[in-house]
């Protein structure tokens, strides 16, 4: 590959490792809005102290949880634990409290105009990477098309990557969301937009989860393969949001929509 390439400005704060998610305690503000599922939220109880508002995610649409969300809370700062819907979700949320219109409006590349709340991502499954892409996508109520919406706007300002957050999951789980990840890491390699930054983030995250993943599907509690396949998820996070993803990933969105199937 000849030609500049750009690495994109990821969160601006990352903290990854077993107790991220403690560490990532000290940098929340004070009345912050928390964005989860219950079963995250029985797991952390560091994050759910403090905040002004805990709101479960359900299966409705964005635009009902942003007014549930932003009219009692104000402008606080959004945390979103859990696994990619929610931070999807969060990120919404965060973009749209201050732009006009339905999330629908805003389909495709950097149609956002304005800033969004402060936003902090701790994942709870190690899959999408959404704690730390430019992307999110959105189920359409109306339509039930997977809408896929990429800003820079949309990286969050902090990411918590704690991969003991992950040993609760269940083996479907972890088998859906590490599979998601490695099909990221090698759309990523194999994309036309690969750059040589990209591809140190998306061989690496394909070792990582290649040599593990059975191994954290075998064993939930397995905290080196539970830390790797994380780092895993993470890197090719990165990888595929500094360049694409592939054929793969864009037949995925049909039939995830369509047929409700990871």
């Amino acid at each position: 590959m000849s030609g500049a390439f750009r690495h994109r400005d990821h969160a601006r704060t990352l903290v990854f490792g077993p107790g991220a998610v403690a560490a990532g305690r000290d940098l929340l503000p004070a009345g912050y809005a928390l964005l989860t599922t219950a079963r995250a939220l029985r797991a952390t109880p560091e994050l759910g102290d403090g905040a002004a508002l805990v709101l479960e995610v359900p299966a409705g649409a964005v635009d009902v949880l942003a007014a549930a969300l932003l009219a009692p809370a104000g402008d606080h700062p959004l945390v979103a634990l859990g696994g990619g819907r929610v931070i999807d979700t969060a990120k919404a949320i965060a973009v749209m409290a201050s732009h006009d219109g339905r999330i629908a409006d805003y389909q495709g590349a950097d149609r956002f105009t304005a800033s969004r709340l402060p936003l902090l991502a701790a994942a709870t499954t190690a899959g999408t990477g959404a704690e730390v892409t430019r992307f999110t996508v959105i189920t359409d109520p109306d339509t039930a098309v997977k809408m896929l919406i990429t800003d820079d706007r949309l990286i969050p300002d902090v990411a918590i990557a704690d991969p003991a957050l992950t040993y609760g999951c269940p083996r479907p789980v972890t088998a859906s969301t590490g599979l998601d990840a490695l099909t990221h890491a090698i759309e990523a390699y194999v994309s036309r937009r690969a750059t040589p930054s990209s591809d140190l983030f998306a061989l690496g995250a394909a070792r990582q989860i290649g040599r593990s993943l059975e191994r954290a599907w075998d064993d939930g509690t397995d905290a080196d393969a539970r830390r790797a396949v994380m780092l895993g998820a993470l890197h090719a996070g990165i990888a595929f949001s500094n360049d694409s993803v592939a054929l793969v990933l864009g037949m995925s969105r049909p039939i995830g929509a369509y047929f409700h199937v990871p």
